[in-house]
C-alpha cells in the first residue's frame, strides 16, 4: 500500500487524517422556551446560550462511549456506515487549520459524530503527553486501546485537557472520534498537539492509484494559493487532489 508521510516536531498539531467526514442523527426533545440573554450571539459573533435539551444529551453520552471504527489496511477507503448512513472516508489536509474542523449550522438537535485516524510512526516507545482542544467530545483509541473519552461539551467554548498516552515503537494506529449535539452555529472541531521529543511520522495511506509525491506537491501549492476558507481532500476514486469550499474560518497556530 502507498503512504504520504510528514514529519512531527515537538509541540506540533496533529493534523493531518484520513476521516469519514461527517454523520448525522437528528434528535427529538420536548419544546422548551429559552430564557436569559439568547442574544448574546449578537456582540459575541457566536451562539454560547445553551438550549435545556443539551443536559439531556451530555446526561445520556456521559459514559456511553461511541463505538471504535477500524480505519485501515486495504480497507481504509471502503464505504462505512454509521446511523445507517453510508460515507467513503477521504484524505484531509489542513493548510492554515491547526487541527481538525468540520464547524456547520444545523436547523435542528442534531448529533454529530466523526471518525479521524492516522499511523504515528515513532522511532522508539515513549511515554508522552497529548493537548486536546474541543468544544464537544474527543475519543481516542491507540492500536484499538481507549486512550481518553473526553467529554467536556460547552457549546462554542473551547475547553483543553492533557492526556498522557504511550507510544510503541513503530506504527501506533491512533483513531479520533469528534462527536456533539449541534445547534444553530456550531463549532466542530479538535486539536491534538504533540509533547514528546522525539521526531515521529504522521503516515496516511493513498487510494488506490495515487502518485503521493504528486500529492505532496499539489497541496504545498495550493496552500499558498487558496483561502483559509478551503480545505482539502483526495477523491478515492480517481486518486485527485480537490480544493472544497466549507462555511468555516481557520485559525493559524
Amino acid at each position: 500500500m502507498k503512504t504520504i508521510e510528514y514529519p512531527l516536531f515537538r509541540g506540533q498539531y496533529i493534523n493531518r487524517f484520513v476521516t469519514t467526514g461527517t454523520f448525522t442523527q437528528i434528535q427529538k426533545f420536548e419544546r422548551a422556551t429559552l430564557k436569559g440573554k439568547v442574544n448574546e450571539w449578537l456582540d459575541k459573533g457566536f451562539a454560547i446560550h445553551e438550549n435545556p435539551c443539551r443536559k439531556e444529551f451530555v446526561k445520556k453520552r456521559d459514559g456511553n462511549i461511541p463505538e471504535l471504527l477500524l480505519l485501515e489496511g486495504d480497507d481504509t477507503y471502503e464505504e462505512i456506515q454509521v446511523f445507517g448512513q453510508s460515507r467513503k472516508p477521504r484524505m484531509y489536509f489542513p493548510f492554515g487549520n491547526i487541527g481538525y474542523n468540520a464547524s456547520f449550522f444545523y436547523k435542528c438537535p442534531t448529533y454529530i459524530r466523526t471518525y479521524c485516524y492516522v499511523d504515528l510512526w515513532m522511532p522508539d516507545q515513549e511515554d508522552t503527553e497529548l493537548e486536546i482542544e474541543t468544544c464537544g467530545g474527543v475519543t481516542i483509541w491507540n492500536n484499538h486501546v481507549l486512550v481518553t473519552d473526553y467529554i467536556p461539551f460547552t457549546r462554542n467554548l473551547v475547553k483543553r485537557t492533557t492526556v498522557t498516552i504511550h507510544l510503541e515503537k513503530g506504527c501506533n494506529h491512533l483513531v479520533v472520534c469528534l462527536d456533539d449535539l449541534a445547534e444553530r452555529d456550531t463549532d466542530y472541531y479538535f486539536r491534538l498537539r504533540y509533547q514528546g521529543t522525539q521526531i515521529p511520522k504522521m503516515v496516511l495511506p493513498l487510494p488506490e492509484n495515487s502518485d503521493a509525491g504528486k500529492i505532496k506537491r499539489l497541496s504545498q501549492e495550493a496552500a499558498g494559493k487558496l483561502s483559509l476558507f478551503c480545505d482539502f481532500t483526495i477523491c478515492p476514486a480517481e486518486g485527485n487532489v480537490l480544493p472544497i469550499l466549507i462555511y468555516t474560518s481557520y485559525l493559524r497556530n
